[in-house]
């Protein structure tokens, strides 16, 4: 869950929940659409029904939440998305929010057990954050309540969903599988949440689960969810592999990060993790690169899924896009700075320094065998020619110009 202090960000604070909740359950989408088979064509209308269902969901239950919370938000100083705003508007809120989630169940597919699951949902959401009952002050109980109703429960639902549409019934292991992959997923991400609220929570009275017992034993069960979370998601994973092939790419996904993980966590301790970029690791791997490694399979398969995959990053991954292009551009930057620079240096400044030594040097060398040879072509005719005539210019260690010049001297005297 993010941060409440971004709680005004657009109406039913979609920013809190668009890039995280709806991200991870249209990668769910994408997940049960591989598993059970369903084409294209079918596929395009239960998406299109699945993310105004999933917006619905999640409007409902963060304009409960806030209702609920507007006096501890205040006495906080947080923002809440409800607070100033008339009953009447309120009201609007909710019934909006209600008909969002309600009405694309008029066509996907629906049963009694459907209803059940919807009913269970909203009454999580109630029963989490309105009095008398209000769990999520309630220790323990209220960390389950928020893993269940924002991961395992949603999930279980859209898989029971598409099923349905797939006309298959759901295997035992592999949901019980990935109802713990979830739940754990939830209790970790509710426990960080409540961890970045501490002080505000201190400042309006309310109780915190986290808030009693920290630091220790939070770190002990962030570890403990966190390693069952990885393990119930490959092993889930390893399930599906023995019917599709497909789901190679998810568990391959998930084994590298979860790699990644475990080398973090040997080079810092739990605190020094937590305190880092990594936090919430590895919400991104559910909610980017599984969801997008699954779009890239469908369009091996079929076309036509491009098209689908280009709205999902233009949706869902708008920053990853910008994060993309600054990467681009950051390697183009170190490229340049690393690599044309040097090689600019080299040219014009390194290279053109060798290029002289080896020139002076090729000169030195001319020069000798320069000077070698004009004494075998020059300098040796002329020795015996002077020798013919009974003078030998080596005994008396002189050239033939200074011998003539010292003999024309000796003459004029």
């Amino acid at each position: 869950m993010l941060n409440s202090t971004l709680a005004d960000k657009g109406i039913f604070r979609i920013k809190d929940w668009w890039q995280s909740k709806a991200a991870l359950l249209m990668g769910m989408v994408y997940l049960f659409t591989a598993w059970f088979d369903i084409g294209f064509d079918q596929f395009l209308l239960l998406a299109l029904l699945s993310v105004a269902t999933i917006s619905g969901f999640a409007s409902f239950g963060y304009l409960l939440n806030d209702f609920f919370d507007r006096e501890s938000d205040a006495l906080a100083g947080k923002k809440n998305f409800l607070a100033g705003k008339s009953q009447w508007s309120i009201l609007l809120l909710f019934l909006l929010a209600l008909i969002i989630l309600l009405l694309p169940w008029r066509w996907l597919p629906f049963t009694v057990f459907s209803a059940a699951l919807i009913g269970a949902q909203i009454l999580l959401f109630i029963i989490y954050s309105a009095p008398p009952l209000r769990l999520k002050e309630k220790g323990i109980s209220g960390i389950v309540i928020d893993a269940l109703y924002a991961h395992a429960l949603p999930v279980i639902l859209a898989a029971y969903t598409y099923s349905l549409a797939a006309g298959k019934s759901l295997p035992a292991l592999p949901i019980i599988l990935l109802f713990a992959w979830q739940s754990f997923s939830g209790i970790r991400n509710i426990l960080l949440h409540q961890a970045d609220d501490l002080q505000s929570d201190k400042k309006s009275g309310a109780k915190n689960f986290v808030a009693g017992i920290f630091p220790s034993p939070f770190y002990r069960y962030i570890r403990n969810s966190l390693l069952l979370e990885v393990a119930f998601s490959l092993t889930f994973f390893s399930v599906l592999l023995f019917s599709d092939r497909l789901f190679t790419i998810c568990f391959v996904t998930i084994l590298i990060f979860a790699l990644l993980i475990f080398i973090r966590f040997r080079e810092k301790e739990l605190p020094a993790f937590l305190a880092s970029k990594w936090k919430f690791f590895p919400n991104n791997v559910y909610e980017k690169w599984l969801p997008l490694s699954l779009l890239v399979a469908f369009c091996f398969i079929d076309k036509r899924f491009a098209v689908i995959l280009l709205v999902h990053l233009v949706l869902f991954n708008a920053n990853t896009i910008l994060q993309f292009f600054r990467f681009v551009y950051d390697v183009a930057d170190v490229a340049y700075a690393n690599i044309v620079k040097v090689a600019f240096h080299q040219v014009f400044v390194v290279f053109p320094d060798a290029v002289y030594q080896l020139l002076k040097r090729f000169y030195y060398f001319a020069k000798t065998w320069l000077k070698l040879i004009t004494s075998s072509l020059i300098n040796y005719p002329i020795y015996y020619v002077f020798l013919l005539f009974g003078v030998d210019l080596r005994k008396k260690n002189s050239s033939a110009l200074d011998y003539l010049k010292r003999n024309k001297k000796a003459k004029l005297n």
